[in-house]
């Protein structure tokens, strides 16, 4: 079974993508969707897919936007929901081995307006994986790892439905599109909801259809241009030059400043012709590998330099050849990525990432409640309580417990008592024990 839908209703956008493309409708029809978890995708040699969906939140609390559940036990494949206070959003996902694993990311959604959401999954031939998700236009998002949905549902599962619960929404909360699109572009399903781009423009750079082109990119094109032309210029000198060797190897004169490889070298013998050094005896060696390699010069063979834990904790490496790539550092961190050739390098370079520390913002105090305690933890943070002086939740925010007679809140110090004048003015004494002007008092010393 597909399960069912409650929705709000249906938006239908005015474009549409290219029309080789295929355009499903999951609101309209979700008997679509087991076609997605069978693995039809990956079979039939496709190397992308797109979930699309459209909104508007206007609730604080906690809000599940969609999810693709197994009917046989409630089991959710995937799920997609917003913590509005938090301004986050969170995908859970199964896993192809049948774990679970949890992405989150910041974005503020909760104010009423229309969004609309793009998850963008590639590598489904073609490795490695990978799942970006856009933002009115934008990408906010990004990790090397597919849901299961996308790979085809995990050994044993029973294939799945999407439903959109509507019972954990207010009636100003609405889901109002969710469509599944393959064989086509990302830029051409990018239309789908209103993002237009000039020639050449990456998706990850749109605005919100401003109708204004950034000065940055103008300026990366004028710089691509000079670049192209300077290559260009490089490229006719370099054949020059070759044309000029050439004809002086040809009539057995040696160019100034040309150097003529030992002619019992042949070609291929040394893992590079220009490792081929004449010998004193008439014959040839080869010289040393270079960075990044290990060998006898003969033979060169690339050298792994991730065994030597160059990155971060948690950040991928990537071995190149020749040398090594560090990716970005993971969520809830800062630093840069880091690229480097051979084994005394990795070895004295190690990529550093620095804990964010989200309390201070932004968003102010973290997301937490205003007169709440934020606390920052190594890749993340948590909300507590009240602070003092202070009553209530999260949820309900935090409210100044102290009041005068009048049931005004108190400006005085916790240890200090208001006093309501005749003449409905306030003032504050510090109490027993303290001193001070009564909006701040300390211990009194005397």
């Amino acid at each position: 079974s597909a399960g069912s839908f409650q929705s709000f209703g249906t938006v239908s956008l005015s474009l549409s993508p290219s029309p080789s493309s295929a355009v499903y409708d999951l609101l309209d029809s979700p008997d679509c969707l087991p076609d997605l978890l069978q693995g039809s995708l990956k079979n039939k040699g496709r190397d992308e897919a797109f979930l699309l969906s459209s909104f508007r939140l206007q609730s604080r609390a906690p809000t599940s936007l969609y999810s693709v559940v197994n009917p046989k036990d409630s089991s959710k494949y995937l799920e997609l929901s917003v913590q509005a206070k938090l301004s986050k959003v969170t995908l859970r996902y199964q896993k192809i081995d049948g774990r679970f694993a949890t992405t989150s990311f910041n974005a503020p959604l909760a104010d009423g307006r229309d969004h609309h959401m793009m998850l963008h999954a590639s590598g489904l031939q073609a490795v490695p994986p990978r799942l970006n998700i856009y933002i009115d236009c934008r990408l906010v998002h990004t990790m090397n790892d597919l849901p299961a949905a996308f790979w085809g549902s995990p050994a044993g599962s029973q294939h799945g439905g999407a439903q959109d619960p509507a019972h954990s929404r207010t009636v100003e909360d609405k889901l109002t599109d969710l469509k599944l699109v393959v064989e086509d572009t990302v830029d051409n399903v990018a239309t789908l909801q209103d993002c237009h781009m000039d020639q050449g423009q990456p998706l990850q750079l749109l605005g919100q259809n401003t109708g204004k082109k950034p000065n940055r990119l103008t300026e990366l094109k004028s710089m691509f241009a000079e670049m192209k032309e300077l290559l260009q210029q490089q490229i006719k000198e370099t054949n020059f030059l070759r044309n000029t060797i050439a004809e002086c190897l040809a009539c057995g004169k040696q160019c100034p400043g040309t150097v003529i490889l030992n002619p019992t070298c042949p070609p291929g013998t040394c893992f590079r012709q220009s490792m081929c050094i004449p010998a004193e005896s008439g014959g040839f060696r080869c010289g040393p590998c270079p960075d990044g390699y290990t060998g006898d010069g003969m033979r060169c063979d690339d050298v792994d330099e991730c065994q030597f834990s160059p990155c971060f904790l948690g950040v991928t490496c990537v071995n190149t050849a020749p040398g090594f790539r560090c990716g970005r550092c993971p969520l809830g961190y800062t630093g840069p990525e880091l690229t480097g050739v051979g084994v005394s390098y990795a070895k004295s370079h190690k990529q550093a990432c620095e804990d964010i520390d989200e309390c201070l913002g932004p968003p102010e105090n973290g997301g937490c409640t205003a007169n709440s305690h934020c606390y920052n933890t190594m890749g993340s943070f948590r909300c507590g309580d009240c602070k003092t002086g202070f009553t209530g939740d999260q949820v309900k925010g935090c409210q100044n417990s102290r009041l005068c007679p009048d049931g005004q809140p108190s400006p005085c110090d916790a240890n200090a008592e208001c006093i309501v004048e005749r003449d409905g003015s306030i003032s504050c004494v510090c109490g027993v024990g303290w001193a001070g002007n009564g909006y701040k008092c300390g211990k009194d010393t005397d």
